[in-house]
């Protein structure tokens, strides 16, 4: 969401004593070649001038709909550039720089930009509806963009739509700005880049947390979670690879097992119930970009805790999991798990 505190004066010292120069309010934002594949960005300002004591930066970003973690996200430089890695395709970022000087006194923000990486085709929604005016009201919403000709639909309202274009393999960065004037004659505007991909999406896999394998056999009443990975490959045969978790679409074909999106680990958890056998499940994830859709599946093993034994082999099920054996392969029961010249099954 666009969404700009009018400014009606600009202070020159932030209340830590650093100068923010005016050069420091502008962000620009680019992207080269190697950054479409790595949905990377890097952002450049103009240099605080005449500050002998100037230390570097920190660049902050967030997400939509989230506040700046000043005491986390953010990275520290020297120069008036920095490259921010790992961000997501379909969501809005947003950016602030601030100065900081030996003392570690911080400026105020710098204007922040947004950017959004969608794919060609796709239909795109900017919203300028969070703007205000603590002195009076909102005359009027202007939007203009740089870039490719679009069809561009409300223009001069606070949210703008558009479909975005078809692009070559390099993409392509279009930069809007929305201005907003008050009946007095104040104008405040704000900056947003809209990256377009034309990466097709290649495959979709289901992994376990943090890029794990994935559990395949669990026991009953217990939880497991799963992440799913999509792959995207562009027309140098270049891949790279991002977590598509809640934005994939879950199913489960057992009544012995339940999902359900865990905000706190950011995976999808499988709760097994309790069974009086064995049981077998498939699990199924969804993943649409840019149109191409793509699929995954993994068999899931529900065990019986009980003194069952599914391959026969002699060795309870519980036991086979809890020393890393598999309770539906009997011939484990003539290895040697520990290495002390007696089977398993001894």
């Amino acid at each position: 969401m666009v969404s700009r505190k009018k400014r009606h004066k600009q202070a020159s010292w932030s209340p830590g004593g650093v100068l923010l120069c005016a050069g420091l309010a502008t962000l620009l934002l680019c992207l080269s070649a190697q950054e479409v594949l790595c949905a990377e960005v890097t952002l450049a300002w103009s240099e605080n001038e005449n500050e002998p004591d100037l230390a570097g930066y920190r660049v902050f970003w967030r997400e939509l709909g989230e506040a700046y973690d000043y005491s986390a996200r953010f990275k520290e430089v020297e120069s008036t550039t920095c490259r921010v890695p790992d961000l997501k395709l379909s969501v809005m970022y947003y950016f602030v720089v601030r100065a900081f000087d030996l003392n570690q006194n911080e400026s105020e923000n710098s204007d922040d930009v947004g950017w959004i990486g969608v794919g060609e085709t796709q239909s795109v929604t900017l919203q300028g509806s969070g703007a205000y005016d603590s002195l009076g009201e909102i005359a009027s919403y202007e939007w203009v963009h740089s870039g490719t000709s679009l069809d561009l639909f409300g223009t001069t309202s606070s949210t703008l739509s558009f479909v975005a274009p078809s692009v070559d393999s390099n993409g392509e960065t279009l930069e809007f700005t929305l201005t907003v004037t008050d009946k007095n004659g104040l104008i405040a505007t704000d900056l947003v880049f809209v990256h377009i991909y034309n990466d097709p999406l290649v495959r979709l896999e289901i992994r376990g947390i943090g890029d794990s394998p994935p559990e395949t056999i669990i026991e009953e009443t217990t939880t497991a979670c799963y992440e799913a990975w999509a792959e995207f490959e562009n027309e140098q045969g270049d891949t790279y690879r991002q977590e598509a978790t809640q934005s994939s679409s879950w199913q489960i074909d057992s009544p012995f097992a339940s999902l359900k999106y865990n905000n706190n680990l950011g995976c999808m958890e499988l709760s097994a119930t309790e069974v009086v056998v064995g049981q077998e499940a498939l699990f199924t994830a969804d993943y649409t970009f840019n149109i191409v859709s793509r699929s995954a599946e993994l068999d899931i093993d529900i065990i019986d805790i009980s003194d069952g034994d599914s391959d026969g082999d002699g060795m309870p099920d519980w036991w086979e999991i809890e020393y890393g054996l598999n309770p539906y392969n009997s011939n484990d029961a003539g290895t040697d798990l520990d290495g002390d010249g007696l089977d398993n099954l001894d």
